[in-house]
């Protein structure tokens, strides 16, 4: 991949989730004045990731069927931007939940279509180090975002935080002129030295092993936050130390994918996303019996590495599947996260609510183990190098 590739693929999802993350946290505070309450930001949540999650699949068809990826992205950065300036006039929170389902779908083919556009540009000795970097602007997004879009919402008000949102996904469309397409001939052309799959086998059995190895680690990762922050509130904490507990954790996840993506263009993926799964579960476990802000300090820096694993499951994603069939199979991937998202928001709260939180932890941490198995079923070898 070229070097303005790189740049305009980083730099379109840096807009992108600056608008979307940093105003995820204020949403229960705009759904308040809106008249809604608790049960509304769950349903807001719900209506959201939902739509994401068929916007995710969708785009991976579409991509793979008809191709013109870019035109695909710029029209889904528009409509983004529709909805963002349509929120801030929203005068229910039933109106804001309604076009929050369309800003789900744009939201979600857009970013796919970036994940899509990296696996055919990478090159495999670069795949892994590229699929980092998208993840560190996830991390620079968040840090950017968080500092900023609360004291706009507080002056100015949420109208003109949708505003500036819109504006940031119009600025979105300059770096999406500079994405390249695929060629069609590398897109279409299988590579010769691929083993035939027979008729019927899908994206082969190999991959949909790496499918639920990425659904039960977005279980595991989402699950362990919601956890702790439960946990800790119920211990006392303040809100000080929980989101200094979070920022710790991100402090680490946002050099952790660059590099963990570049290790694994050198010493191979699947060693390294065992490491990832390692921590894990030392992770929910020391969340199990921690009792002090060091040991949540500690448990979410481990955390944090587990996470850092999505850039390695992407990578692997494109290494095993030919180039026509890339975008459909990293389109299940980021479907599956968002469903394991969806999950772990339901099941870990319930959880922690009937039988407590060590319990609730110390079942969690069985995911990286099973996830462990998945991936030895998963990935094999080297990275398939195509024509």
């Amino acid at each position: 991949m070229s070097r303005r590739s790189l740049i305009a693929l980083s730099s379109a999802y840096f807009l992108l989730l600056c608008a979307a993350l940093g105003s995820g946290s204020l949403w229960p505070f705009y759904l308040a004045q809106l008249g809604g309450g608790a049960s509304a930001a769950g349903i807001f949540n719900a209506v959201g990731n939902i739509a994401s999650v068929a916007a995710t699949l969708l785009s991976g068809w579409l991509a793979g069927r008809f191709g013109r990826r870019k035109l695909l992205f710029l029209l889904s950065c528009a409509l983004f931007a529709v909805t963002w300036w349509l929120m801030g006039r929203a005068r229910t929170w039933q109106e804001l939940t309604l076009i929050n389902f369309f800003g789900g779908f744009t939201f979600g083919m857009g970013t796919n279509l970036i994940l899509i556009l990296t696996g055919l540009l990478a090159d495999a000795a670069q795949r892994g180090r590229s699929f980092g970097l998208l993840s560190l602007t996830m991390g620079a997004s968040l840090l950017v975002s968080g500092v900023t879009f609360g004291p706009i919402a507080d002056r100015w008000g949420f109208p003109t935080l949708m505003a500036v949102n819109a504006a940031i996904c119009a600025v979105c469309l300059a770096p999406g002129l500079f994405l390249v397409e695929p060629a069609v001939s590398a897109a279409a052309t299988p590579d010769p030295a691929a083993p035939s799959a027979p008729a019927g086998a899908g994206l082969g059995r190999r991959f949909y092993f790496l499918v639920a190895t990425a659904l039960i680690i977005s279980i595991a990762s989402f699950g362990g936050n919601l956890g702790r922050s439960i946990v800790m509130s119920q211990y006392g904490f303040s809100a000080t130390a929980i989101s200094l507990t979070t920022a710790i954790g991100g402090a680490v996840s946002l050099p952790a994918p660059l590099l963990i993506g570049w290790l694994s263009d050198h010493i191979g993926r699947k060693r390294l996303l065992l490491l990832c799964l390692v921590a894990g579960f030392f992770a929910l476990v020391a969340f199990a019996f921690a009792g002090s802000a060091w040991g949540f300090w500690g448990a979410s820096v481990l955390l944090a590495l587990m996470m850092s694993a999505q850039p390695l499951m992407q990578a692997l994603a494109a290494d095993m599947l030919p180039p026509a069939a890339v975008g459909v199979g990293l389109s299940l991937i980021s479907g599956a996260t968002s469903v394991g998202l969806f999950v772990s928001s339901l099941g870990m709260g319930f959880a922690i609510q009937q039988a407590g939180g060590r319990p609730a932890f110390l079942a969690i941490a069985l995911a990286p183990l099973l996830a462990m198995a998945m991936t030895a079923l998963s990935v094999t070898g080297q990275p398939r190098r195509r024509a």
